[in-house]
């Protein structure tokens, strides 16, 4: 569990086309863009998974982060924060300027320290931003990144949090590539020194300093609730997997079938490529295609929103970090596979819904609510299997996993 809390130009890579599926409800407003006569989203009116089960979905985002135009005046922020005198540059763009800010908002509300969370925690939007690899060229697929950052200072942690702006969706699969960063490693690939002296920074970059939670998760309340969570302080290889709540207070045990925890075989340090499955009848997680856990505990059962942060607040999950320390987690992309609601797709987000009255444990069930007035007295029901979903309009289904981000192309669905 965690404490949560663009539109694209074309030339910035963004494929946020929704499909419509008959009398499947699309949302009110949709981010603008100008879609290429050789889109292959105009192929499609519904969209297509595998995995653990094959599932339906209406509407599609990708957000590509890897090929961003960067203005010719950026802005700098200090890879070591805490240390600045012995500190280099880095070239960023950040987040709240970006295209991308109209569909991803970074957090700005703080936290107070308690007996659980000693270290007080201040969520900045100066810690998410786009992060110009210089090393990059015309052949490298990969010349930006999105990049969260959490600093310890003396006095408090500086965090990061982002949480999507389009609204509640119902069932998803989110995909997410990424990789944990120390400074050095930071340093090595997209630093730029101060002084404007050439630097050599460290052949072997450290170890991703520890006390960390890096944590991407669907969140409606404390009780509603999925994530992917990667903690520094445990060998790079460890992920855990969860939903909520995965922890009873009475007891001050986890909850039997609610978590698990998995070794990929690919370390957290490198990119790899995250998912969640959120389904009617499961959650489900991936790492590079590859199925790792699945649960019918506590499936979500109400709209949510889409969030992703980098935190630490001295408690028992995250861990402390030394003083001086930060990490970094750098995102290349972010793939969104949704359905939505008629009765919550017009339901403003009020109040930041992540910004939880809690953190982490113990976990005091009975006072979470969420905030946001319920638009019916039950669950709703517009997940629909794909045989519905042709009898009510779907009658070109793309399969996504098919796509393929290096060529830009989906295979329909047979």
């Amino acid at each position: 569990m965690k404490l949560i809390l663009p539109y694209l130009l074309p030339s910035l890579s963004i494929l946020a086309t929704p499909a419509t599926a008959g009398s499947i409800p699309q949302p009110q407003s949709q981010s603008p863009t100008t879609q290429p006569t050789n889109d292959p989203h105009s192929l499609c009116d519904c969209y297509l998974t595998t995995g653990q089960e094959q599932s339906y979905f209406t509407h599609y985002k990708f957000w590509d982060f890897r090929k961003v135009t960067l203005p010719q005046t950026i802005e700098t922020t200090q890879a070591d924060p805490a240390n600045p005198q012995n500190s280099y540059d880095l070239q960023t763009y950040p987040l709240a300027k970006s295209p991308f800010s109209h569909d991803w908002r970074a957090q700005t509300w703080d936290r107070d320290a308690t007996p659980i969370s000693p270290v007080p925690m201040v969520n900045t939007d100066r810690n998410v931003f786009l992060l110009k690899d210089p090393a990059s060229t015309s052949n490298n697929s990969r010349s930006s990144f999105l990049v969260l950052r959490t600093t310890r200072f003396a006095d408090h942690a500086s965090t990061a949090e982002v949480e999507g702006l389009f609204g509640y969706i119902y069932h998803c699969s989110l995909r997410m590539r990424l990789r944990m960063m120390s400074r050095d490693a930071i340093v090595q690939q997209a630093a730029v020194p101060s002084t404007g002296i050439a630097v050599n920074p460290p052949a072997q970059a450290q170890a991703v300093p520890r006390g960390s939670c890096a944590g991407i998760f669907t969140y409606r309340s404390a009780v509603c609730e999925s994530d992917i969570e990667i903690l520094t302080s445990e060998d790079p290889h460890t992920v855990h997997y969860a939903n909520q709540p995965d922890y009873d207070p009475i007891s001050d045990t986890s909850i039997p079938g609610a978590s698990s925890i998995v070794n990929l075989s690919t370390p957290w340090t490198s990119w790899v490529t995250h998912r969640l499955d959120w389904l009617p009848n499961m959650s489900a997680w991936y790492a590079d295609d590859k199925l790792q856990s699945n649960s019918t505990y506590s499936i979500p059962d109400r709209p949510s929103i889409v969030a992703m942060n980098l935190w630490s607040n001295g408690g028992n999950w995250s861990g402390d970090m030394r003083v001086g320390d930060s990490v970094y987690m750098g995102i290349e992309w972010i793939e969104l596979l949704y359905n939505v609601t008629k009765a919550d797709q017009d339901l403003p987000i009020k109040d930041h819904p992540g910004h939880r009255v809690h953190y982490r444990r113990p976990l005091d069930l009975a006072s979470m609510g969420d905030g946001i007035p319920d638009s019916s007295a039950e669950a709703p029901r517009d997940y629909v299997d794909l045989q519905t979903a042709k009898k009510s309009g779907c009658q070109r289904p793309c399969r996504v996993d098919q796509w393929h981000h290096a060529c830009g192309a989906f295979e329909p669905a047979s």
